[in-house]
């Protein structure tokens, strides 16, 4: 365990049980968000990251708008 860890868990330590539970729930979540994330990036095949790049850049080869982006994945993007 590292040493900023053991120092995070001495502080939660010192904290009522409510809030312990507070950071662990905080914690195990991430922890649980971060593999599902990177099962689901695991699962993207090279030709769907290469759509994703296109999409990403407009004709004139400028970042486009987040909402541009749905708007176009949502026709565009199948993930079967």
């Amino acid at each position: 365990m590292t040493q900023l860890l053991q120092k995070a868990l001495a502080r939660l330590k010192r904290l009522p049980e409510t809030e312990q539970d507070f950071y662990a729930r905080q914690i195990i979540g991430a922890l649980d968000g971060d593999a599902r994330w990177e099962s689901l990036f695991d699962g993207t095949t090279e030709e769907q990251w290469a759509k994703l790049n296109r999409m990403a850049d407009d004709e004139r080869g400028e970042t486009i708008s987040l909402d541009e982006f749905l708007a176009r994945a949502e026709d565009d993007l199948k993930y079967d």
